[in-house]
């Protein structure tokens, strides 16, 4: 068994890292991969195989308290892993792709070896809508487009970072170097492309990424 579980709760508003998850699971071979299905049983057994990992990459939604599970019509997981949940799982490292994981992991950071996590990730335009009825000044020139050039950019990072650190054996400070560097490429791949004028709004919010990340 590899020291890294990569885990991905099914999500229908995540649908969108699944083209990262697939792609990795197809061509890396020295990780762990398991995808949270929309039921207990399923979230049972990820916890068992997190119990038995040294390091944990996570893909999904999260906020300041906790990451989420798999959620269908049927089901939703809203709290899969609490900050207590976290504590008690022990010295482990954490690189949480999920919005406000810089929040949580500084909480859980004395009980961790470990952490990487980030801020808002604004992937869905309905959620940059909703924000905009309280404060029409917030994500200024964001448009669909821009949040779809953003999901790309992000599964981009997560696929290269994830290669990088199984191929280089990088150590956790060294995949959040490496990410950083990732996140700078993508911004002056969007600015330098004039073709790209509509989709600058997407280099603010990688540049917001990029300020929000934090290693604990």
């Amino acid at each position: 068994m590899s020291e890294t579980l990569i885990i991905y709760p099914n999500d229908p508003s995540t649908h969108f890292l699944l083209d990262s998850f697939c792609l990795l699971q197809k061509d890396v071979t020295n990780l762990s991969f398991y995808e949270i299905l929309p039921s207990d049983e399923s979230h049972r057994k990820c916890l068992n195989l997190i119990e038995k990992h040294h390091s944990i990459i996570f893909m999904g939604h999260g906020s300041h308290s906790k990451i989420s599970g798999a959620k269908d019509e049927n089901y939703t997981k809203d709290i899969f892993l609490s900050i207590a949940d976290i504590k008690d799982l022990g010295k482990k490292n954490w690189l949480l792709f999920s919005c406000n994981s810089n929040d949580l992991l500084k909480k859980c950071s004395p009980e961790i070896i470990s952490g990487i996590g980030f801020g808002d990730l604004p992937t869905d335009f309905n959620d940059i809508q909703g924000i905009r009825e309280f404060e029409q000044t917030l994500y200024k020139n964001i448009s669909i487009e821009t949040i779809e050039c953003f999901k790309k950019s992000i599964n981009w990072i997560i696929t290269e970072s994830i290669y990088s650190y199984s191929s280089d054996k990088l150590s956790f400070r060294e995949l959040y170097n490496r990410i950083n560097l990732l996140i700078n490429k993508c911004m002056i791949d969007i600015l330098k492309d004039s073709k790209n004028d509509d989709l600058r709004g997407a280099s603010k919010l990688l540049y917001d990424m990029k300020c929000d990340a934090q290693f604990y």
